[in-house]
């Protein structure tokens, strides 16, 4: 995969942790830089696509990020997270990468631990589902900016 680094000059680029009931969201600064946790979407939600949508334009996003499980067999999953892009192709024309999300709840896991974050905070998904989006963004960026 080749990314134009130069394309996406002063755009924030983002990262989706793809869930079933919840997708966790993560931006980088405009430089690049760093990648922060950022927003949670149910996936429920009559408004999910809107939100979304509102999300990437609101956030100056450039290119999009979501984590796929690479070594996976589990093809349902992969399935689910194909026709999620398409349908996010269908409301945005940003680009969109996939990027190996393998092992990034376990990591996302040990961050809280590490950071100190109370464990009724860890044991709230939506905090895993945010910070490993940002895992997820953080190890894009490292590989290719």
């Amino acid at each position: 995969m080749k990314v134009n680094k130069e394309k996406y000059t002063n755009q924030r680029l983002m990262a989706i942790d793809y869930g079933e009931k919840r997708v966790g969201l993560a931006l980088s600064d405009i430089m690049h830089i760093i990648s922060s946790p950022k927003d949670y979407l149910e996936r429920q939600e009559k408004d999910f696509w809107d939100k979304l949508g509102n999300f990437i334009e609101s956030n100056q996003v450039g290119l999009i990020v979501i984590g796929i499980p690479t070594g996976s067999t589990n093809t349902k999953i992969l399935d689910k997270i194909e026709a999620f892009k398409r349908k996010l192709t269908s409301i945005t024309d940003k680009d969109i990468f996939t990027y190996d999300e393998n092992f990034t709840s376990k990591r996302a896991s040990e961050v809280m631990i590490n950071s100190g974050m109370k464990k009724t905070d860890r044991q709230k998904k939506e905090n895993t589902d945010m910070i490993a989006a940002s895992l997820i963004l953080r190890d894009f960026m490292e590989e290719y900016f």
